[in-house]
């Protein structure tokens, strides 16, 4: 069963932008636009004697861009369509940066016995 990380990746693999795991630093920092993601909770839920269980994962996905970019917007919005997200965004004068952030959740199941 596929893992919420892989899952995610998987959906940003189609946008076909540059991703990363949280923060791309020195050697890896690439022009924008790019995607950064992160995980902020991931709960476990099973039951006595279930032989599943359900993981919760509440992701953030941030997109970066120079300026207003909507096709950018439209790639991830599309690759993130099959999920319940609330998308916001706001300007960062300071890195003259728009960010797009994206909060959604994966649930995935699995089996306790394996």
């Amino acid at each position: 069963m596929p893992k919420h990380d892989d899952i995610l990746r998987e959906a940003l693999e189609k946008t076909a932008l540059p991703y990363k795991y949280r923060v791309y630093r020195g050697k890896e920092a690439v022009p924008p636009p790019y995607i950064a993601y992160y995980f902020t909770v991931v709960r476990h839920r099973t039951s006595d004697g279930a032989a599943a269980a359900v993981d919760e994962a509440d992701a953030v996905v941030e997109l970066y861009t120079a300026r207003k970019d909507f096709a950018c917007e439209a790639l991830l919005d599309a690759a993130l369509g099959g999920y319940d997200y609330t998308k916001t965004e706001e300007y960062s004068d300071a890195e003259e940066l728009y960010r797009v952030s994206y909060e959604l959740t994966i649930i995935t199941k699995s089996n306790r016995r394996a």
